[in-house]
Formats: C-alpha cells, structure tokens, sequence
C-alpha cells in the first residue's frame, strides 16, 4: 500500500470521526430550540419567531458564502425549484408548527411524536432508496425507541394508557413529516450547490415562503416586541439551533447516510433534559439516565463505530 493511499485511507477516517462528533453535538444545538420555545411560554408569536429566526440565519450564511453563491449562480437558476420546496419544510412546516404545538401539547407528546421522525427516514431511505437494513441497526433501533419511551414516559408505563391527544399534537406531526421529507430530499437529490451555499438558498427561499404567514399574523393578532429578551431568544436561535445544528446536521449526513444520521435525533429527549436543568432548573430523573444510556447504546449498535474502512 502506497504513501497516497495510507494518507487517504487516514484523510476518511478523520473525516468520519468528525461526522460522528457532529452526530452527538446537532441534536443538543437542535434540543436548544425547544428549551427557548419553553422558556419563553409563547410570549412570542410563532410565526414572528420563526420568521426573525431563519431571516437572521439566512443573512448570516449570505455573508460567508457569497462567493460560492455568486460562483454557482447557474445551478441557483437551474435548482431553486427543489431548493424552495426544502426551504418550504425547514423552515415553514418545521418552524412555527412547533411553536404553535407549545400551547396546548404536552412536553411528553412533543417529544413522543418527534422521536417517530428517525423511523419514517429509516424506513424510507430502506424501502426508497434501497439502503441496506442489516440486524445490527434494526436492534440499534429498538433500544433507541425503548430509551425514547423511557424519557418519555417518565419511567412509568401507565402514562401511556393517560396519553391524551390535542391540536398541538397534529402540528408536531406535521412538522415531524415535513423534516423527514426534507432529510430525504437533502440527501438523495443531487445539487451542483456546496453545501453551505445550498443551505443559504433553502434559508433565504424559506424566509421568503415564510413571510406571508408573519404578515397575516402580525395584522391579525399580537406583534412581537423587540425587547432585549425577545432579541436575545431570537439571536440564539439563528445561530444555534439553526445555523449550528443545520449545518452539523448536514455534513453528518453527507458522511453517514441519511437512515444512520436521523437516529440522532433520539438523543433529543436526553439533551433537553440536561439543557433545561442546566437553564431553567427542571429536574433530571433516575428514567433520563436510563433511557439515555439505552439511547446512546442504540446509536452504538444502529450506526457503528469510525474504522479504517
């Protein structure tokens, strides 16, 4: 084996330990946004919130990747029909339905409906796209969801027999199927785009898909007021749960896979747990620790460990 190929063989393995560092961090940038939609009791409108959010994100990733834009301005032209179908779901149907679903769903519905969105991207990129569904990663699979309902459920089976559904829980189902088509698409339709101009394109298209909403709610209901908190939550969430978790999100899953990266998002009710103690005081119980240890062993097992090969 010659030098050229030990340095590649070296140059994936780093670049696959990085996508599975990225792998663990997204879904702890992604738990940040609903910690903030908490804490702030909805004293924000959703669609203002949302819109402010994804509108500073996409200025944000303009003045980093504007040259790349300008460069690939003929594959804009050619791609920005799939490009403002994915603004679309990311950031119309997987923002303010969240928001919204705050004000009459549970936190245990929430996070029961969301821990659903891995199984359907599994599911599809298997009977879809033909990826491959081996044994080790169908049990990786059921030990994440039997740590999902762990957290969920509060360590005590009978919530589930007291699990009542409302409004809000339809909101989250529909932001839970607009995320997985998403993901799919992301992964499985090509772009002549690098990945940071693709991701300004989706955020600048979703703002402008986004805008119609903010306006008929800002003429129909409450405004928001831009306040030091208001500003604040809204600045955190451009650059965190969107900017950050996106792009780790992505590059994750252009390594890995779209199937192996979605199990991720099971680690979700583990690091709003740890988020939320650590931010506005709620307790971590003895079920967190176990479902965590179930859901981290799960991802263990379902998506495998960097090697050399």
């Amino acid at each position: 084996m010659d030098g050229d190929t030990i340095a590649a063989e070296r140059r994936q393995v780093l670049r696959r330990r990085w996508a599975y560092l990225l792998l663990l961090t997204a879904p702890a940038m992604f738990a940040g946004n609903q910690v903030t939609a908490r804490a702030l009791e909805g004293s924000i409108p959703a669609n203002a919130l949302a819109f402010w959010r994804w509108a500073i994100a996409a200025l944000i990733m303009v003045l980093l990747t504007w040259r790349d834009l300008w460069d690939g301005r003929k594959a804009l032209a050619e791609e920005w029909p799939v490009l403002a179908i994915l603004g679309f779901l990311g950031v119309v149907v997987c923002g303010p339905p969240v928001y919204l679903a705050g004000a009459t769903t549970s936190a245990t519905n929430i996070a029961l409906i969301y821990a659903m969105s891995p199984i359907l991207i599994v599911l599809a990129s298997t009977v879809g796209f033909r990826e491959r569904m081996t044994v080790k990663r169908a049990l990786g699979i059921a030990l994440a969801v039997v740590g999902v309902l762990v957290v969920v459920f509060k360590g005590d089976p009978g919530v589930l027999t007291r699990l009542a559904f409302v409004p809000g829980d339809l909101w989250v189902a529909f932001a839970v199927l607009g995320w997985s088509i998403y993901v799919l698409i992301l992964q499985h339709r090509p772009s002549r785009l690098g990945a940071a101009p693709r991701f300004t394109a989706i955020c600048g298209l979703g703002v402008l898909a986004l805008l119609p909403f903010y306006v008929w709610e800002a003429a129909t209901g409450p405004t928001i007021a831009f306040d030091t908190r208001s500003i604040g939550a809204v600045l955190f969430l451009a650059l965190v749960p969107a900017v950050g978790a996106y792009q780790a999100y992505g590059h994750a899953q252009r390594v890995l896979g779209p199937g192996p990266t979605s199990l991720s998002m099971y680690l979700g009710p583990i690091y709003v747990a740890v988020i939320a103690y650590l931010t506005i005081g709620e307790p971590i119980r003895a079920y967190h620790w176990l479902g965590g240890a179930l859901i981290l062993t799960g991802l263990w097992r379902a998506v495998g460990t960097p090697s050399r090969r």
